[in-house]
């Protein structure tokens, strides 16, 4: 009852600028409920860590879920936490293809830790009034999302937003690399190469640094723009070749 300071809402004032947050309530609600197949990428398991340690929790799973071909995964809620139990090689397998493990971490009520290894209460970012934030609960059984006092303590899985860095130009006059998937916050350096005969002039955003380094706050798309390097003698001739008064004026021997 008496928290202060920047862990009073892990969403919204923890650490500079929000790097790292607790999911909002609605993104919650996307992940168990809204999302096409939602029922079918969530599912209780059992992670066993050695032959006496294990936990239990909620897996999550991504839209675009394609399960490791040596493994199996059972979808829902069945009431079991072992319907699915996978040792620590089987959940590497499972983590590098985009799956996510909450444990069932309880909840602490003072100075007391309760229901360890049988629900699962996460903290949102999203307030219900000001004694009360939204979260997700779950048991084996089912899960819920629901508000709940503060002065309980509950897990927080902490996410960072990724943006995409696109960088483009013709492919006739040049390259460019720096492009790809950046965390929030982090920096990217992007890079313009141009092709026997073009020079870089700019970047779409009339930048003229190359390469040039940008801190990715948000999907951006920057193009580069190169012009035709002139020859020698076009170079001259731009300088000191001119029309004046109707006549094509030459400054200098070009002998």
């Amino acid at each position: 009852s008496n928290y202060s300071g920047d862990f009073v809402d892990w969403g919204q004032q923890i650490g500079d600028g929000n790097i790292w947050r607790t999911l909002s309530i609605d993104e919650w609600t996307y992940l168990l409920a809204t999302r096409t197949d939602a029922a079918n990428l969530m599912g209780i398991a059992c992670i066993q860590i050695s032959e006496e340690q294990y936990a239990y929790g909620l897996i999550l799973l991504p839209d675009t879920w394609s399960c490791p071909e040596d493994i199996t995964f059972t979808a829902g809620m069945t009431g079991n936490y072992k319907t699915n139990t996978f040792n620590l090689e089987q959940w590497a397998q499972l983590e590098a293809a985009g799956a996510v493990f909450l444990p069932a971490a309880g909840y602490r009520y003072g100075l007391n830790i309760e229901r360890i290894q049988d629900n699962g209460l996460y903290w949102s970012a999203s307030a219900y009034d000001s004694n009360n934030a939204y979260h997700l609960q779950f048991t084996a059984s089912g899960t819920n999302l629901n508000n709940f006092n503060r002065y309980y303590g509950h897990a927080v899985r902490l996410v960072q937003d990724f943006y995409t860095v696109t960088a483009t130009c013709d492919a006739a006059q040049g390259s460019v690399s720096g492009g790809g998937t950046y965390a929030k916050g982090n920096e990217a350096t992007l890079k313009a190469t141009a092709n026997e005969g073009y020079h870089f002039v700019q970047w779409s955003d009339n930048n003229t640094e190359n390469p040039r380094t940008i801190t990715v706050t948000a999907d951006v798309t920057l193009t580069a723009e190169f012009a035709a390097t002139p020859t020698a003698l076009e170079a001259v001739m731009a300088a000191h070749v001119y029309a004046e008064n109707g006549r094509i004026v030459c400054e200098g021997d070009f002998r």
